[in-house]
């Protein structure tokens, strides 16, 4: 009886004493996130204040809203615009050219020029070998019968008129 009650013993300190911690299961790798496209390069663009010869093309910025939506493109070189001004410079201020009658909008100008080559505000042309000076006339004439629906003028040529630029 000694002996059952010294191996009941042993049985009970054996199974009250410490017990190995089962072994826990490593944490996860946290997900590796996409970080994306990299981020593009900063390109400096010309101030606004080199675009004063808009208004003796008779090319007004935009309406209401649109003005300072047109303005915060043009300080980024991404939006296509600032390249886009190269383009519409050789078209009236080089040529000494500006519109006549009332005044087109650089909004409906650049609206229409993206639709004419075929491309969108999320994928403008944005290097300057990739606008077309002829598409970028046409546009100006297409913006300019919006706000002269009433002219049968139908050719940039005709819009336009001779104009000093200082």
């Amino acid at each position: 009886m000694k002996r059952i009650a010294m191996i009941v013993a042993l049985a009970l300190l054996w199974g009250c004493g410490p017990r190995a911690e089962p072994e826990e299961p490593e944490p996860e790798p946290a997900p590796v996130q996409d970080p994306g496209p990299p981020p593009k390069p900063h390109v400096d663009v010309p101030p606004l204040s080199t675009y004063s010869w808009l208004s003796t093309a008779n090319i007004v910025m935009g309406k209401g809203p649109e003005k300072q939506q047109m303005e915060a493109k043009l300080a980024d070189y991404y939006s296509g615009l600032p390249m886009f001004m190269k383009v519409l410079t050789m078209a009236t201020k080089d040529r000494n050219v500006g519109l006549r009658d009332n005044p087109a909008y650089l909004t409906d100008i650049w609206s229409q020029y993206l639709e004419l080559v075929g491309r969108t505000e999320d994928d403008p042309p944005v290097a300057l070998d990739e606008h077309d000076l002829g598409m970028c006339k046409y546009a100006i004439y297409r913006a300019w019968a919006i706000e002269n629906p009433t002219s049968g003028i139908d050719n940039y040529e005709d819009v336009v008129t001779t104009v000093t630029y200082e």
